[in-house]
């Protein structure tokens, strides 16, 4: 008769499997994270174009809350508003822009970070 001597056998199988398991379960989690917060930012950015071009008296501050309001994690120096004009008037243009940098929680990549970008454009409304 035979013993077949593999006590160890699933130990290392196990040992192996766990971090690259891990590894792609955390990097799809993570990759996840960033899809969503491109979103936001994007949404964002609409939110904050559509206010600063309703706006009868443009108000920095207001549009930036409301893209804050929806993207918390946006800080306030990622957003720039561009504004085509001095003084207001019908189909001036409004650009509002928002530059985020995620890091990934991951570390596997060096530099393991991505710019987010999100950016739109629209008409002053004719408010009168």
């Amino acid at each position: 008769m035979m013993i077949k001597k593999n006590h160890g056998q699933s130990l290392i199988e196990f040992a192996i499997f766990v971090p690259v398991a891990l590894t792609l379960i955390f990097g799809s989690v993570d990759l996840g994270i960033a899809f969503y917060h491109k979103t936001q930012i994007n949404q964002a950015v609409v939110a904050g174009a559509r206010l600063a071009a309703i706006q009868s008296s443009p108000n920095d501050n207001q549009v930036i809350g409301a893209i804050q309001g929806i993207a918390s994690f946006v800080a306030t120096g990622d957003i720039t508003i561009n504004r085509s004009y001095t003084i207001q008037s019908a189909n001036d243009a409004v650009e509002v822009k928002i530059t985020n940098t995620h890091t990934f929680i991951t570390h596997y990549v060096p530099g393991s970070s991505v710019i987010l970008t999100a950016r739109m454009s629209m008409l002053i409304e004719d408010l009168s």
